[in-house]
């Protein structure tokens, strides 16, 4: 059996939970830390304090006990900065800071369980 290429893993660091599959997306952005004003002559001065990333990861169809687990991880991540290990194209593994934002969820199944569409959004402290 082979493994999932793209691999993460995200939890308090050296106890970080592999999310192999069940993902749908993964996106992965960069963004700017600025300091931004209008100087005395009125023009605009940009200054870029750093350079962060962001990572959006949809997930189509999540178990309540999966949704429930992310919830408790989320609310470790309120005290600390999470781990994020990201599996990358040649089979190298980055690491991150990362605070968790609030889980976005919608319920789309009418089934006997509860099964959720997720969007776990990390961004690099």
């Amino acid at each position: 059996m082979s493994t999932v290429k793209g691999r993460i893993w995200l939890g308090p660091t050296d106890a970080e939970t592999l999310f192999e599959t069940g993902w749908q997306k993964l996106t992965e952005e960069d963004f700017e830390v600025l300091r931004e004003g209008r100087v005395a002559n009125a023009d605009l001065v940009i200054d870029t304090i750093a350079t962060k990333k962001l990572w959006t990861l949809d997930f189509a169809m999540m178990p309540q006990a999966t949704l429930t687990a992310l919830e408790a991880l989320y609310v470790v991540g309120t005290s600390a900065a999470l781990s994020l290990k990201v599996e990358r194209h040649d089979d190298s593994v980055s690491t991150y800071s990362v605070k968790m934002r609030p889980l976005k969820r919608v319920r789309k199944w009418a089934m006997d369980a509860w099964y959720w569409a997720t969007r776990l959004e990390l961004e690099e402290v």
